[in-house]
């Protein structure tokens, strides 16, 4: 069941803070998490899918790199190893 959790995406030098509707479980041992960006302008989104920048997001401490940005804010997240 999704539930809202931070989301903490690093563009470039700066980090920014989102809410996010995820499922994820407890210790988070699994590679991938698929889940929707909340409350995001569009313009924001497009500037995480299609900026110059490295673009990275942190779940609960860990990191991961989208493989997947829709305009919608619907997301899938890879662990960044």
């Amino acid at each position: 069941m999704p539930v809202e959790e931070s989301l903490t995406v690093i563009v470039g030098n700066a980090q920014r803070h989102y809410a996010a509707e995820m499922t994820l479980d407890e210790f988070l041992l699994t590679d991938s998490i698929e889940g929707r960006l909340l409350r995001v302008p569009i313009g924001e989104l497009f500037t995480l899918k299609y900026g110059n920048v490295k673009v990275t997001a942190s779940v609960r401490g860990k990191r991961y790199k989208f493989e997947r940005l829709e305009k919608d804010g619907t997301f899938a997240l890879r662990k960044d190893f």
